[in-house]
């Protein structure tokens, strides 16, 4: 299931000042126990962000200026903290921490840098074969590399709003051969992507194919 400060991958950022200043990169813990209570008070950290009123600035140029900021301040930070945390313990697998540190893990990791991304992507992709990972967060990571690098999304968990909708609804971004996306999603573990979007009242009529 999709945690709702996840949609800030594809929505619009808050604006609320630098990401450093907010979260504590440098991995201070000694114990297992640490660590997850410091993945669950970043995580708690950005959440406030995104529920924290915006700031009002003078022109629309000065407020893109200070969401892209703002972005690349959030990747950094949390490209740095998942870099110094897998090189001390490891990826952080169910049987390591537990399913909530896991995802919270995998989370922090789909806000840091597409490099950060590409250098991690295939030990999670084990991790999740072997269902010691969230296949969602998985999905997700692999399909924001692909759709915000202007190709076509693999599992279809990237949403956005319909530019052709009088109501504000969401639609799915374009995925590869669309009629084999519930078998990718099968092949990790992933709900079918009829469940998926049902929660966001959009309508997936393609008839699915197997290879």
């Amino acid at each position: 299931m999709m945690n709702k400060y996840l949609l800030i991958l594809f929505l619009s950022f808050s604006i609320l000042g630098t990401a450093q200043n907010d979260i504590n990169i440098t991995p201070e813990h000694k114990t297992i126990d640490s660590l997850k209570l410091q993945l669950k008070k970043i995580i708690n950290k950005i959440n406030s962000r995104d529920k924290a009123t915006p700031k009002h600035f003078t022109s629309i140029r000065d407020g893109k200026t200070a969401a892209i900021t703002h972005r690349t301040n959030l990747s950094n930070a949390c490209g740095l903290f998942v870099n110094q945390v897998i090189q001390k313990h490891g990826w952080l697998s169910i049987p390591k921490v537990g399913k909530t540190a896991n995802n919270n893990f995998g989370l922090i990791i789909n806000f840091a840098h597409d490099s950060i991304k590409t250098k991690y992507k295939s030990i999670i992709k084990t991790s999740v074969l072997k269902g010691e990972s969230n296949p969602f967060n998985y999905a997700t990571l692999i399909d924001g590399l692909l759709v915000y690098n202007g190709k076509l999304q693999v599992y279809g968990t990237i949403l956005g709003p319909d530019p052709y909708s009088d109501e504000f609804k969401m639609r799915v971004y374009d995925i590869s051969d669309p009629e084999y996306v519930n078998q990718r999603r099968q092949d990790i573990n992933l709900n079918p992507i009829e469940d998926y979007l049902e929660k966001y009242d959009v309508e997936w009529d393609i008839p699915q194919k197997k290879k």
